[in-house]
């Protein structure tokens, strides 16, 4: 027993195993995020390792501290491994890939065309780096020689590019990386357009080391690998805290720094997925110099090894849902819909640990981003979030670029909340009952407004007069401010309007309440009653918010997104988000919103065809 308790305090007091120690090395700019991340928030630690990280101004110090062994790992350009090999003659492999080029072709403000740089300085970093290439490259396809048409200038890195052109308006040109693009835009220089447009996707960052010490410390490099990725996924994830450390560790405006990271997060531009090595994109870069260097391209398996990388991916749990996912807004940015889908995304990538983008794609009451989500591929990275609106959109329209019912698969209804029935306070209706009883008497005669035909305020109207046997008539409008600013001054007096919006209206007396349109009063107004509880028994129309996905996504991977929504929505952050804007989270299965969707795409039918509106072509 003694034996047993030395040997379990010999065990406690024994120290923690030491970490592994790696010096990396990059370019002190905005895609070392990942590695600041790495550092700050333990995540190289947690796989044992201890990250020095160098920085260096200069990609040939860079090369020679690699090749000398002060390094054992660099993250730049990838051209510089092509160089090692081909030049330097030194045993270089890339491990990892790190983004698609994030460059932009900037000139100065008195250049109209590319035409206009004809005489004129080009900044480059190097002679023969990526940057100075297709820098070259670019121009050679608008008839400019370098030497001949334009003089070529070695600054050094995207700050002193930036530097020579707002120093002096003879340097005319450069190509910019983060952060320095938005920089020389609030400098009053301007873009001529990205490399990636122009010449094509290549692979333009990644990790390189030498092939020996890679033989040498093959686990320790695969942990790395591991590590790197976690922290780029990390970095794509959590906004707020990756925006912090660009301010921090750059010394970055604020403006400027949110700016960065919503650049580096774009899944077609930013940071590659997992840090994935583009084969075809660094093909594409070998032939871009061979062609401007005059001889043919190597081949591209001699600068790469992607074992260590694959090995170390499957010791990496899996992500979901894979890469960079998105969700579809079909209506313009700023409004309820497009609100909640960010607040959706925010919380989506802080679980996923992966970019979660808003794209709104505006249009033709919603169809058009809808049919964007309907034709995507079926993977559960591409979500359309609606609004009730949705499901009147097949009787709106004589024919749908998609099948409602058959192209999109419904994963949840997250929130839901009522409109509010307000009338001017010069009506003299002060109830729902005395509304009744007014419009009855003067059929026709009494006006109601809303943001348009087939608009959720429409269609609630259509149902009232429906249910009570009034004839109020319709005066539609283009967009809620118009509508609201006409019953503010009683021009037309009675509205169907969302309640949070109407809040401060009732609170002076502008406006005045007569009940909601939900089933149930409502916490955001308790003191409210319902148009059920008022006498028109059954009446239930809500505003609700629906999550959707293209129609063939396997079922594994709907109930995964609705497990994953309904585990966002329970966040207590996240509900009062929601109730700030008058809806309560509701959390539907898959199941639950078919059926919901089912009956309110009919009831909307219903509406709609007794309202006598046509559906448009």
């Amino acid at each position: 027993m003694v034996r047993l308790l030395i040997a379990l305090i010999a065990f406690w007091a024994a120290p923690a195993p030491a970490a592994d120690a790696l010096r990396v090395v990059t370019f002190p700019n905005a895609k070392a995020l990942p590695l600041h991340a790495g550092i700050v928030k333990g995540i190289f630690a947690r796989h044992g390792l201890a990250v020095q990280l160098s920085f260096t101004e200069s990609s040939i110090k860079l090369r020679e501290g690699l090749g000398s062994g002060a390094f054992d790992i660099a993250h730049l350009a990838v051209d510089n491994a092509v160089a090692m090999v081909d030049v330097a003659r030194q045993d270089v492999i890339i491990v990892t890939g790190g983004d698609s080029g994030m460059n932009e072709f900037f000139v100065q403000p008195d250049i109209r065309s590319f035409a206009d740089l004809r005489g004129r300085i080009l900044v480059v970093d190097a002679p023969d780096t990526a940057y100075a290439v297709v820098a070259k490259k670019i121009l050679q396809k608008h008839g400019l020689e370098a030497g001949k048409d334009y003089t070529v200038k070695p600054v050094g890195r995207g700050e002193l590019r930036l530097k020579a052109m707002a120093e002096s308006r003879e340097n005319a040109a450069a190509i910019l990386n983060l952060p320095y693009t938005i920089q020389g835009e609030q400098l009053g220089l301007k873009s001529l357009g990205s490399t990636v447009d122009m010449l094509g996707p290549y692979q333009a960052n990644g990790a390189f080391v030498l092939r020996a010490w890679a033989k040498a410390n093959p686990r320790l490099l695969e942990r790395y690998i591991a590590a790197y990725v976690e922290a780029v996924r990390w970095s794509l994830a959590n906004r707020e805290e990756a925006i912090g450390i660009l301010v921090e560790r750059h010394k970055l405006p604020r403006d400027i720094a949110e700016r960065t990271w919503q650049a580096l997060a774009d899944p077609a531009r930013g940071f590659t997925p997992d840090a994935r090595f583009d084969i075809q994109g660094f093909r594409n870069m070998l032939a871009l110099r061979a062609e401007m260097e005059g001889g043919k391209p190597g081949a591209p398996e001699k600068y790469f090894d992607l074992s260590y990388y694959d090995r170390a991916m499957k010791a990496l749990p899996a992500a979901f849902p894979g890469g960079a996912s998105r969700i579809i807004v079909p209506f313009q940015p700023g409004g309820s819909t497009d609100i909640l889908a960010r607040a959706m995304a925010q919380k989506m990538g802080e679980r996923w640990q992966q970019p979660v983008v808003v794209e709104n794609r505006a249009g033709a009451n919603g169809t058009l981003g809808a049919a964007v989500v309907a034709k995507a591929p079926p993977d559960g990275r591409t979500m359309l979030l609606v609004q009730a609106g949705y499901a009147s959109n097949p009787s709106l329209f004589r024919s749908l670029p998609y099948d409602q019912a058959r192209d999109l698969a419904p994963v949840s209804v997250l929130a839901s909340g009522p409109l509010v029935l307000v009338v001017n306070p010069s009506l003299p209706a002060k109830s729902v009952k005395e509304l009744i009883e007014l419009a009855r008497a003067r059929p026709g005669e009494l006006n109601y407004g809303s943001p348009g035909t087939g608009s959720l305020p429409h269609l609630t109207a259509e149902l009232f007069n429906m249910s009570a046997g009034t004839q109020m008539t319709h005066v539609p409008y283009k967009g809620s401010g118009a509508a609201l600013a006409d019953v503010l001054a009683g021009r037309v007096p009675v509205y169907f309007m969302n309640l949070v919006l109407s809040l401060p209206y009732l609170a002076d007396g502008r406006l005045r309440a007569l009940g909601v349109s939900s089933p149930k009063r409502t916490p955001a107004a308790a003191q409210l009653a319902t148009i059920d509880e008022a006498g028109l028994r059954g009446f239930d129309m809500t505003t609700w918010y629906g999550l959707l996905v293209p129609g063939t996504t396997p079922p594994a991977i709907v109930a995964r997104l609705r497990e994953e929504a309904a585990r966002v929505l329970d966040q207590p952050d996240v509900k009062e988000r929601f109730a700030a804007d008058g809806v309560a989270v509701v959390a539907s299965t898959p199941a639950q919103f078919a059926e919901f969707l089912a009956a309110e795409t009919a009831k909307y039918a219903r509406i709609i065809q007794a309202a006598g509106i046509k559906p448009a072509d």
